[in-house]
């Protein structure tokens, strides 16, 4: 075990079930985990674009759960800024989702003139990428799931498994999507942080303990039967 002198400062997102602001989500229990092992996380939950602006102007601070890639997609400000991260924790995919017995959406072309209910935060001109779709931002998943349902929107994009996780709790029927269409796919989220020496020596560790709740399948209960755990 690693024990580290300094907490890691991350910056995290309310996510239903997964990371919440009262402390409870799967992914709580996942950092309290590697806490166990020594690599402790000093976490805040805050707005997707408030916690990449802290990331821009703390030289220490990282994100959670997060990839390099969908950051740079998001926040322009890190074309600039040199950024590393963790081995990846589970596999997340961004999807668009509709009813269940109505037909999927399977090209962006589609979205044209339908409403579409999109995560506070993200940029729609990068993901939707002018496709004419009307769209409304949303706080979270719930919200998205629950407008979707009752039919205020046409369709949501939302992340895997977390819409899965929502539709369930909610007793609300699961939303589908074409396997063919992603806006991420199969990302690894973990930590992604500045690139500086001390941010490099904090997730060297959090590798360590990241890579023993593995191997011992503990991580698959953790975060659960939906999580596509990353190899």
């Amino acid at each position: 075990m690693v024990v580290l002198a300094e907490p890691l400062k991350v910056y995290g997102y309310d996510l239903d079930f997964r990371l919440q602001p009262n402390g409870e989500g799967h992914y709580h229990q996942f950092l309290a985990a590697i806490g166990e092992q020594g690599v402790v996380v000093d976490l805040d939950i805050v707005s997707l674009q408030r916690g990449l602006r802290y990331m821009e102007e703390e030289a220490d601070a990282c994100n959670f759960p997060a990839t390099i890639n969908a950051i740079m997609q998001s926040y322009p400000a890190f074309a600039d800024i040199p950024l590393i991260a963790g081995e990846p924790v589970d596999h997340i995919s961004l999807r668009v989702f509709t009813r269940p017995g109505e037909p999927v959406v399977s090209d962006m072309a589609e979205l044209k003139g339908r409403r579409v209910a999109l995560w506070n935060g993200l940029d729609p001109e990068a993901l939707l990428r002018g496709a004419g779709a009307l769209v409304e931002p949303t706080p979270n998943e719930s919200v998205r799931v629950r407008m979707l349902a009752a039919g205020r929107m046409d369709v949501i994009i939302g992340f895997m498994p977390d819409v899965l996780l929502v539709a369930e709790a909610q007793g609300i029927p699961v939303p589908h999507y074409a396997e063919s269409l992603a806006l991420y796919l199969d990302e690894g989220a973990t930590i992604v942080c500045r690139d500086t020496a001390s941010n490099r020596e904090q997730l060297a560790a959090f590798n360590v303990a990241l890579n023993a709740l593995k191997r011992s399948g503990e991580l698959q209960r953790i975060l659960g039967p939906f999580a596509d755990i990353a190899e």
